[in-house]
């Protein structure tokens, strides 16, 4: 006669089985990990070390995906962007055997982050110049990746000088507030601007050029700095157009105004049609561009005799039309005969 299998081996059997199952469910294993990993986290503000003087390294990489806006009067450069940065969290580190999964995706919220900003960030957010709280990805060896697209807001001083050819570099520093070089060493890696470039209409993107650099903060220490150059080319067809093709026209009409008889009754009118056209262009050049002494255009060193010009043609044909239409029996002025002569002399 057989005996019956104790009730506890049977439900030590049943548990021991859905375990098992859980253990081999990839799931379970994320869940499991994740829990493990950020419960025995604790704090996000100090950096990632176990050993207080072991220097973190953060390796930063921009990718250029749109000029939004290059506002060439209040000289402020907006640009949308992939911020790309990596370092090491000796916290978050797992044994491949035990939890074989290749990387996982943590809120940034829940671990700690590099302290790094835009310092001549001009939307109003310093503490946060976009970055949003999207998931790092975590690898077993504690290396954490963290991406996201960006728009930075930033001053980029305009040089006009060689204005509709001219070309622009706008720099992008970024820089940590409370890590020296001792705590946190910021290195950089390669820029692109390739497949996820997309152009605009006036502006070419050239080239962006980055480099570290290292500033003395006394008494703080050494603190590395990023600094990404975005070199921009106009793009000058419309303004060639729009601009340049119509000044050189009206000053050809300039040169006309003196050789219109004076008979014609129209030499004043179109000395001053002229003029106020020059002054319009003027403008229009001066609202586009910064106000500044240093780089003024060399453009509106050609609008300026241009109006000129047209001033003294105005004020020759009201002096023409005066003679010519004074009374025939007064003399000729003692200072006309006197400047007669002397020009037949």
């Amino acid at each position: 006669m057989r005996k019956n299998v104790p009730n506890g081996w049977v439900i030590w059997l049943f548990l021991h089985f859905l375990l098992a199952t859980d253990a081999n469910n990839p799931k379970g294993h994320h869940y499991n990990l994740t829990t493990e990993l950020l419960s025995k986290y604790g704090s996000t503000l100090p950096r990632p070390v176990v050993n207080s003087s072991t220097q973190v390294q953060l390796v930063i990489r921009m990718n250029v995906a749109r000029i939004v806006e290059l506002n060439e009067h209040m000289q402020t450069l907006t640009v949308a962007a992939f911020l790309k940065m990596v370092w090491h969290d000796e916290f978050l580190t797992w044994n491949s055997s035990k939890y074989p999964i290749p990387y996982l995706g943590v809120p940034t919220s829940l671990i700690w982050r590099p302290d790094l900003h835009l310092y001549d960030n001009i939307d109003g957010h310093f503490e946060d110049f976009g970055i949003g709280n999207n998931d790092a990805f975590v690898f077993p060896d504690g290396r954490v990746t963290w991406a996201s697209p960006n728009i930075f807001k930033t001053v980029c001083v305009i040089d006009a000088r060689l204005f509709p050819f001219d070309t622009q570099r706008c720099p992008l520093r970024f820089g940590s507030w409370t890590y020296n070089l001792q705590q946190m060493n910021v290195t950089i890696h390669h820029t692109v601007f390739g497949k996820e470039f997309s152009g605009t209409g006036v502006w070419e993107l050239e080239d962006v050029v980055g480099q570290r650099e290292i500033v003395d903060y006394d008494p703080f220490g050494f603190f590395p700095e990023i600094l990404y150059t975005v070199v921009l080319k106009r793009l000058p067809w419309y303004y060639v157009i729009s601009l340049l093709l119509p000044g050189i026209m009206l000053s050809v009409l300039n040169l006309l105004t003196f050789i219109l008889p004076t008979a014609s009754g129209e030499k004043v009118s179109l000395g001053i049609t002229n003029l106020l056209a020059l002054v319009l262009f003027q403008q229009l050049i001066g609202n586009l561009l910064p106000p500044s002494s240093h780089n003024t255009p060399f453009i509106s060193y050609y609008f300026a005799p241009m109006i000129l010009i047209s001033c003294l043609s105005v004020i020759s044909g009201v002096l023409v039309a005066v003679l010519y239409h004074q009374d025939k029996a007064r003399p000729v002025p003692h200072w006309l005969r006197k400047m007669s002569s002397c020009n037949l002399r």
